[in-house]
């Protein structure tokens, strides 16, 4: 009887374990100084919904600027990189237009940026527009970078 229970509260662990879909997306990577590839201890990243009026979620990093997070589908999202005395960039992830049946085991995208030192009365501006956009590929059934926008 002790073993039949065992196996039956196994058993439905299981199915549990199996049946549970991971429908994020999982982003990850390093963010490092562009002169010298040097990682950037404890970089600042913020993850904001476009289409949200909510406050920008803050990322942990660590002292080798490592980081991690999810992301939710049916969004549109910028993800602002900084660090104190380099320029902060972005990069927008447009997960709106995904199939369903594409988040099925959920995605991974590795994203490793790298950051300019701030120089004194140097105009910037470019890089207030996103460093790259991201967005479903119906072609290629996958969320990609545009590479036109990029150029």
């Amino acid at each position: 009887m002790r073993r039949a229970l065992l196996l039956l509260f196994a058993s439905v662990l299981l199915a549990s374990f199996v049946s549970a879909q991971d429908t994020s997306m999982y982003v990850y990577g390093r963010v490092r100084e562009r002169s010298t590839m040097d990682s950037i201890p404890f970089p600042t990243i913020q993850i904001s919904d476009l289409n949200s009026t909510e406050l920008p979620t803050p990322v942990v990093t660590n002292a080798k600027g490592k980081y991690e997070f999810s992301l939710l589908p049916g969004r549109d999202y910028k993800v602002s990189y900084g660090s104190e005395g380099h320029v902060t960039r972005w990069v927008e992830i447009d997960l709106r237009n995904t199939p369903p049946g594409l988040w099925a085991d959920g995605m991974a995208m590795n994203i490793d940026m790298t950051l300019f030192q701030e120089i004194p009365d140097v105009d910037v501006a470019f890089l207030h527009e996103a460093t790259a956009r991201a967005r479903y590929d119906s072609t290629a059934n996958t969320i990609a970078w545009d590479m036109e926008y990029t150029k």
